[in-house]
This record gives structure tokens, C-alpha cells and sequence, in this order.
């Protein structure tokens, strides 16, 4: 409801913990649900269409304040996410993301960073990805829910992978030296000139 949605929203806004993020396209093209997890057993899932407009520009507002102004977490987010939420009007702040796929890249170079594979290898989480496919199927209002139960599934599991990674970098500081100094400043530059482009003649 609006009214769920904005005490997460400010929720997330008081929290001092990393918040994670992700979002889901209809037929890859259009964004149509955000979810947000203050941890991995905390998730909502907000579809963009589900308000009057008064409550909309509410509930947008929030979720531009946290994409700003927290330190945010997303699976392949500086590919992939970064770009519909700007293209939304959003302002993510890129110097606040972490990624959990470079982080992975950094860690376990020679396996697959997909997520799919992650929650096979970091959590207990059953396999849940083909939930994500299909939803628009089901009549009435049972397709939306399924697609916002996997929205929050995978910000959760997102999550959960982040704080075990956290201990794999604790216990190789050196990996944990480089994602934060190499890896990580490089995606966020490439970020950046991806979503300016280049001025051609």
C-alpha cells in the first residue's frame, strides 16, 4: 500500500546499514516494480503504477532521496540498473553503490557472477529465477504479486551474499584493498562515461 511504501521508504532513509536495490522490466523494456531491502529477511517491493499522483510523486520523492543520499547495494547495478534509473529521472549516486557481480569477479574470478549461481554458492535460498518469468500469465492481481515476491527475493538473497563476501574480504584483506581501489572506481568511471557518451564529429 502507499502507506507501506513510504514507511519503508523512510525506514531506509534512517537506517546507517547498506540498502539493496533492484529493479524489474516488463518484457525487458519497460521498469515496472523497485524493490528495497534494509537486510536479507527485510524487503518491499513498490510497483511504479500503483498510486494517485499526489501519492506517487510522494513515494518517487523518497525513493530519490534514498537512491542519493544511502549507501546502496545491487547485483550487476552498475551495468544494468544505474541506466533505467536514471532514464526514470532518478538521481543514483554512483560514488554510494556497491556490486555484488564485481565483487564476486574479484573474489571468484574463474566461476559464473550471475546471480543465480551466487545464491546457489552464498545462501540456502531454493532455486526461485524461473519465478521471475511467466508472471504476466496469470490473471488478476496474482501476477503482479509473484513478480514482487522475486523483486524482493532477489534483493534479499543480494544482500545475503553481500555480508558473506564481507567475510571472504575480511579474511583476504588485500582482495578487499583492491575491489574498494581498482575494481569498483573503474566501474563507476565507466558508469559515468557510458551514460554521457562521447561528443563525435
Amino acid at each position: 500500500t502507499f502507506d507501506e511504501s513510504v514507511e519503508y521508504l523512510q525506514n531506509c532513509l534512517l537506517s546507517n546499514d547498506i540498502i539493496s536495490v533492484d529493479i524489474e522490466l516488463l518484457r525487458r523494456r519497460y521498469p515496472y516494480t523497485i524493490s528495497y531491502a534494509l537486510s536479507s529477511e527485510s524487503a518491499i517491493s513498490i510497483a511504479f503504477a500503483d498510486y494517485t499522483d499526489a501519492q506517487a510523486a510522494t513515494v518517487w520523492r523518497l525513493m530519490g532521496r534514498v537512491l542519493a543520499s544511502k549507501k546502496v547495494l545491487g547485483q550487476n547495478y552498475t551495468n544494468f540498473d544505474i541506466y533505467w534509473l536514471r532514464a526514470l529521472g532518478l538521481q543514483p549516486n554512483i560514488s554510494l553503490v556497491d556490486d555484488t557481480r564485481i565483487r564476486h569477479a574479484v573474489l571468484w574470478p574463474e566461476l559464473s557472477h550471475k546471480l543465480d549461481f551466487m545464491t546457489i554458492q552464498y545462501t540456502r535460498e531454493p532455486y526461485y529465477k524461473e519465478e521471475g518469468k511467466g508472471w504476466s500469465k496469470i490473471r488478476g492481481g496474482e501476477g503482479l504479486r509473484q513478480l514482487k515476491t522475486y523483486n524482493c527475493k532477489d534483493t534479499l538473497v543480494t544482500r545475503e551474499i553481500y555480508d558473506v563476501q564481507e567475510l571472504e574480504f575480511n579474511d583476504r584483506p588485500e582482495l578487499k584493498k583492491f575491489y574498494y581501489e581498482h575494481e569498483l572506481p573503474l566501474a563507476q568511471a565507466m558508469a559515468v562515461m557510458e551514460t554521457r557518451g562521447m561528443l563525435c564529429d
